[in-house]
């Protein structure tokens, strides 16, 4: 759990932050509650105001932003979900249901909340900027120099800090700057489109009207697609999320690209007819390609120099609109922070980088899988494996939608032979300060002895260090009780 009282760092670096994204603002945040000087660059001229897109934030997300004192802020703009609801396509027929049951919510010390990007975006700039943050728009980075932390803005000006963060996105400058592209870069034949309907509209059909009744999100299964929706903005809005496999798409990866809905031709007879009547209820559409990369050699996030860092999607790019992309953002501004607020002087830069890398890779490399697996599963194409999965969840949801005190024993066996339910479990049972504190535990004592001008030191002295633990809290045996 976070500290009331921030911990400070005794040496105050001068940090650099490329790209104005949920990670950058984050990290900001972060590194100026540990003492650092910290300048975001974005390139865009100007706060966002135009990326209305559903967000669905699990506990190990919003526990963060409790942590961080905003509670308040997301009671006033975010839906506080109830459940996910599985529901076949072409039919509407649930099929399948995980509830949040308050006492595993409260275990787990956060909501499952349904929320705006635009929400989020403003809750996060406000935060970063009031705790002393400098945001700098209009800001093009062109080149990045990692041997003196030094970036070079389009104008000519030149930016030398202690440290540059890259949070610029998927298809980084920074990362390409300083190392170079992944084995692997290809575009997936799926794409993303996401929508947002204000619910006045919704209200004026009498079946539409009736998805605005639940708190849950909603999985619609179709054939080599699915759907996605929820409530966000207060519940004056309602968002979708369409992945859909269409081969030689025209999309590019940019969040940007909003588009008059009259432009959206793509046909829709594999999911219900009020799905689609909600499609045209739309003012624009916005769609997105995912670039699948590769990792990179050695690591994902920094690049040996111990003056370049990389977090977010910049770091671990990860398919759009999954429910962790956020939290994946999160988690790495808690772990940056809480470990830069231990440095005492430059020498312990480097090592302190590798660390947050060491730390985070696991953790990354396990949500984005779950991300690709989750999105698939529900994205079955009709055949074998589809009728498999249907009849799974057929099989459950009488035990799912019992009241939680109803059906104990029930619950005890159904959670232990779904996996998937217990996959959920596992995501948003992860907490990232208490993961950088068992590590310091562990591990901090070489790092805190290197002294000032001695240069780099392996902070394991010659010990092989096991992978980094992933603290839990006790969500299973409260599931279990």
């Amino acid at each position: 759990m976070t500290s009331s009282t921030p911990r400070k760092a005794t040496l105050a670096l001068k940090i650099i932050i490329v790209g104005g994204s949920i990670a950058g603002l984050a990290c900001a945040y972060t590194l100026r509650q540990a003492g650092h000087d910290v300048v975001v660059l974005e390139q865009s001229g100007g706060r966002r105001t135009k990326c209305r897109g559903g967000m669905r934030m699990p506990p190990n997300t919003t526990r963060i932003l409790n942590d961080w004192g905003l509670g308040p802020t997301l009671e006033k703009v975010a839906v506080k979900s109830t459940g996910v609801n599985l529901l076949i396509g072409k039919t509407g027929e649930r099929i399948g249901k995980l509830a949040y049951h308050e006492p595993i919510m409260t275990a787990l010390r956060g909501n499952y909340l349904l929320m705006q990007y635009d929400d989020l975006y403003s809750t996060l700039f406000d935060l970063a900027v009031h705790a002393g943050a400098q945001i700098r728009y209009a800001s093009q980075v062109v080149s990045v120099d990692d041997s003196r932390a030094t970036v070079v803005l389009s104008s000519g000006e030149e930016l030398m800090g202690d440290l540059v963060i890259g949070a610029d996105g998927s298809n980084s400058l920074v990362r390409r700057l300083t190392m170079g592209t992944y084995a692997v870069e290809e575009g997936e034949e799926r794409c993303y489109f996401s929508f947002n309907i204000p619910t006045e509209r919704m209200e004026k059909d009498e079946e539409l009207a009736l998805l605005l009744q639940s708190q849950c999100w909603e999985v619609w299964c179709g054939d080599n697609a699915s759907m996605y929706s929820h409530l966000v903005h207060s519940g004056t809005e309602y968002a979708i999320v369409l992945y859909l496999t269409l081969p030689n798409h025209p999309y590019t990866e940019t969040y940007d690209d909003h588009r008059p809905i009259s432009e959206f031709n793509i046909d829709l007879d594999r999911f219900e007819p009020r799905l689609r009547r909600l499609v045209e209820l739309a003012d624009t559409f916005a769609p997105i390609k995912y670039v699948r990369r590769e990792r990179f050699a050695p690591s994902t996030s920094t690049n040996g120099s111990g003056r370049v860092l990389l977090i977010g999607d910049a770091a671990h790019p990860i398919r759009p609109h999954g429910s962790n992309n956020a939290g994946l953002a999160l988690e790495d501004a808690v772990t940056v922070g809480s470990l830069l607020s231990r440095i005492q002087n430059i020498s312990q830069l480097s090592s302190l980088i590798e660390a947050v890398d060491e730390i985070r890779q696991t953790r990354c490399a396990t949500v984005k899988q779950d991300a690709s697996t989750r999105v698939d599963y529900m994205s079955l194409p009709h055949g074998p494996a589809q009728q498999a999965r249907d009849e799974a969840f057929r099989a459950g949801l009488a035990v799912a939608s019992l009241e939680y005190e109803e059906g104990d024993e029930e619950y005890d066996r159904y959670y232990r032979e779904q996996s998937q339910w217990q996959g959920y479990i596992a995501l948003f049972d992860y907490d990232a300060g208490e993961v950088v504190e068992d590590w310091w535990a562990k591990w901090g004592a070489p790092i805190e002895r290197m002294e000032e001008g001695v240069g780099k030191q392996k902070p394991n002295d010659g010990e092989t260090r096991s992978p980094s633990p992933v603290v839990e809290v006790s969500v299973v045996e409260v599931l279990m009780s």
